[in-house]
């Protein structure tokens, strides 16, 4: 995730790009969940069929080999994560990610209705995201770096798929 492109935005740019983020989301997701449900996969909206479809479009992923990086710190280059390479997602996969994480952040919102979208708070590294708010403790749910960092961790440890569910599972319990 580049968090610079976000704390580079003004107010207004992040209003737009939220209004974007939404209005991408809810153009191409019905293609998605048609996809989905030609594999049997439900994604009506409802919390409970959320970590179903999340697996699916995790399986759905492609990602590229990027080259470790050279800049940082002799110990930091030689720790297996650096040695071994890192990716990223591929175009396809990361406008996935964008229309998934809008279908995430709308299960919220018509779930819960004291949860509606916003722009993440500028004192945070959420910075100017499209983020879901009304969490206890004042949480923010920036439902692509979510997605970003689960699917991550799960290519990198497959065995840690059950993840996935504990995302929606840990964000739910923050509901007052």
């Amino acid at each position: 995730m580049r968090f610079d492109l976000f704390e580079k935005l003004t107010l207004d740019q992040a209003q737009e790009l939220l209004r974007q983020f939404k209005e991408d989301g809810a153009a191409n997701i019905d293609g998605v969940r048609a996809e989905a449900a030609q594999c049997g996969v439900i994604a009506d909206y409802r919390m409970e069929s959320l970590p179903n479809f999340l697996r699916w479009a995790f399986l759905q992923m492609q990602i590229l080999p990027t080259n470790p990086d050279t800049s940082e710190s002799g110990w930091i280059q030689s720790t297996p994560e650096n040695e071994t390479g890192s990716f990223e997602f591929d175009e396809d996969s990361k406008n996935l990610i964008c229309f998934v994480a809008c279908y995430v952040g709308e299960c919220f919102v018509r779930n819960y209705p004291q949860l509606r979208w916003a722009t993440g708070n500028p004192e945070f590294a959420k910075c100017n995201m499209p983020v879901v708010v009304g969490f206890q403790h004042g949480k923010e749910l920036a439902p692509m770096l979510m997605l970003e960092n689960v699917f991550g961790r799960v290519i990198e440890m497959p065995d840690y798929i059950g993840d996935i569910a504990v995302a929606i599972d840990t964000w739910r319990s923050y509901l007052e």
